[in-house]
């Protein structure tokens, strides 16, 4: 294998969980030539399903090894074959492990090196005993990256998410704490690779109705706009949208991206409108890429065969030329 070649590590998440299955179902949909300039690293529980790891015998050589993840090195395992080859990582530790152990790994090779993540229950973490409740606080502790946001890429529209895992109580204050100039260099950055980079983007109030022109706000639109004069020069930037109207149909094609001050806000209409058949979440702000499948584990239809792989396919496809 080339050294110039990328490298694509997937986690599967919770055991119990669907990563495991829409990522063996990806990557038997995903073109041969994805895999030739792509060494492809999948990592899984030691209670894997048997069923999709046959699968992707019937597509792939299957290089298997039993480790732990801070063991894990970029190095060719076996000789090309016929088949593309999948590097089969069966790790001894947990999936919340794997997060820290393979974000150090792309730190150290951010040119060639891509994490992609299948869902990972907030549950798991706490359980392997760490303080953080989700991937991007994971990676903003290994990175040492004050400002990542999360950025979501769909067949309609974008989202990128102007606060984190917060209670909504708390969103004003957050927002008033953002490195504002930092955070438009990075949507600056973030719309330059949509196919709609020159529309306008989006900045959807807070409050409803926008504020209303004060009568119903406590000063975020006020707030928001003095940003967008101070620090978002060479943007286009609209808005404060009224939120329950922004995200209506009529409105998808005109913007590159919408820009949402709090989780839910962005997440609901993102999720309602593309389900699992499409979108892809981004971190970003991160010195190195990794994108992620927009749904959660989905518990429910573990082991039922009927989960839909199109977001991991997409994630897998996103992280190679994001790289």
């Amino acid at each position: 294998m080339k050294l110039s070649s990328k490298n694509i590590l997937i986690t599967t998440g919770d055991a119990d969980g669907i990563g495991f299955e829409v990522s063996a179902k990806a990557l038997c949909q995903l073109p041969r030539r994805f895999f030739k300039s792509n060494r492809v690293f999948i990592f899984v529980t030691k209670t894997y399903q048997k069923k999709y790891f046959n699968l992707l015998k019937k597509h792939f050589s299957i290089n298997s090894i039993t480790l732990s993840s801070e063991d894990f090195a970029l190095v060719d395992f076996i000789t090309p074959t016929k088949k593309p080859i999948l590097n089969f990582m069966i790790c001894t530790d947990t999936p919340a492990d794997w997060i820290f152990s393979l974000s150090k790994v792309c730190l150290e090779n951010p040119l060639s090196t891509a994490l992609v993540t299948g869902p990972l229950s907030k549950t798991l973490i706490k359980d392997s005993g760490y303080p953080f409740i989700g991937h991007t606080e994971i990676l903003a502790h290994v990175s040492k990256t004050k400002s990542l946001f999360m950025g979501f890429v769909g067949t309609y529209f974008n989202v990128i998410l102007l606060t984190g895992h917060i209670p909504t109580n708390r969103v004003s204050k957050e927002l008033k704490k953002n490195d504002w100039k930092g955070i438009f260099k990075i949507v600056g950055s973030f719309q330059n690779g949509l196919p709609g980079k020159n529309k306008p983007v989006a900045m959807v109030g807070v409050n409803p109705h926008a504020g209303e022109k004060g009568i119903i706000s406590t000063g975020e639109e006020a707030y928001l706009l003095k940003q967008i004069r101070q620090h978002g020069r060479g943007l286009n930037i609209q808005g404060p949208l009224v939120p329950d109207a922004a995200f209506l149909k009529a409105n998808w094609g005109k913007y590159s991206v919408y820009l949402c001050p709090y989780h839910d806000q962005g997440l609901i209409p993102f999720k309602a409108i593309h389900g699992q058949d499409s979108g892809v979440h981004v971190t970003l702000g991160l010195p190195f890429v990794r994108t992620s499948v927009d749904h959660g584990t989905a518990k429910e239809i573990f082991g039922k065969n009927i989960a839909n792989p199109n977001s991991m396919k997409e994630a897998l496809v996103l992280a190679e030329r994001l790289l």
